[in-house]
Parts: C-alpha cells; structure tokens; sequence
C-alpha cells in the first residue's frame, strides 16, 4: 500500500521576558495535511497546536560551563476536531547550550511529552549546531524526534534566523523525517 503524507504548518511562537532569567511563552500553530494510498486521499487542518508555558534560565555559562535552563510549557484542548486533544498536556524539558567559538553554538534539549489523549509519556530530544553569519543572520541544522521504549522518530531540519531588532527574530525553516513504528 502506497502511503504518502504532505504537510505545512505555520506557527508562531511569543516570548516575553520578565526578567533576564525567567520568560512566559505561547505557540499556535495551522496545520494542512494530505494523506494518500492506493484507493484514496484525504486532507485535514486547522489549528493544531495551542500551548503555555515557561522557561527558567538557572545557569549562564561561561568558562567551559554550559548554559542551563528548563522549559514547561501546557498544551491546550481547543484545537480543530482533526487534532484535538482530550487533557491539558504539559511537556517538560532541560536545556544545554555552549558556545563554541564566537559565531558557532551547540543547544541540546531532552524532556518528556505527554500527548493530552493519555497518561504515557513520549521523550523528545533536539541536537540543534548554529552559526552567526554577521550581526542579523544565522543559520542553523537541527536533528530532533520522539521516543518510546519501542518507537523512534527522527527529524531533521535547517534554516536561517533574521534579527529585526534585539525583541523580535525571524525565522525560516525546512526539514523532513522518518519515523520508524515497529
């Protein structure tokens, strides 16, 4: 059976600073996505992603010691039909990042999903390597997915980052995935 899945989702996320150290965000995100196999093909959309949350910077790095943070955030049951969830769903990660030289950068995420249908939770990781071209853009590569004790998924991803001013970036990213459910 012939499978093919398109998608596009467009998000948008807001951060605001409270402090140097603590912020309190939100993601929504639209989303069309087009199945089809050998006998027929369907699409579905609407808002797919509505979430909360927090992020708490612990430790500015410096002298080989890696920046700290956590981030929670909540996912909300107010989406289309198509991808609605049943509960509140947090998700729950811890965030390393190093500079490596003055213009490359590492940032590793590792945390724990939970998908608002059920109590199981899903881990999720993000190997993201950026480089500033000059004082605007950057650019980035990103390996990142979810995991079980018998699923993996794993994504890639690039783009490039425009700094408008020091409150407000841009970004324009691609990627694709295989995801293995064996």
């Amino acid at each position: 059976v012939e499978k093919y899945t398109y998608n596009i989702a467009g998000n948008t996320v807001w951060r605001f600073g409270i402090t140097l150290h603590f912020e309190i965000n939100t993601a929504w995100e639209y989303r069309y996505d087009k199945y089809k196999n050998t006998n027929f093909e369907w699409a579905t959309y609407g808002l797919s992603l509505s979430t909360i949350g927090t992020r708490i910077n612990l430790i500015n790095g410096k002298n080989g010691i890696p920046s700290i943070g956590i981030q929670v955030g909540f996912k909300l049951p107010i989406l289309f039909p198509d991808y609605d969830i049943k509960y509140v769903a947090p998700r729950f990660l811890l965030i390393a990042s190093k500079n490596i030289t003055d213009k490359f950068s590492v940032l590793v995420n590792l945390g724990a999903n939970y998908n608002g249908n059920n109590a199981t939770p899903t881990g999720v990781y993000v190997i993201n390597l950026s480089y500033s071209i000059c004082d605007k853009w950057s650019t980035f590569v990103e390996n990142y997915g979810n995991f079980t004790p018998t699923t993996f998924e794993n994504r890639w991803d690039g783009g490039f980052a425009y700094a408008v001013n020091d409150n407000l970036q841009l970004d324009v990213y691609g990627g694709a995935g295989y995801n293995d459910r064996t």
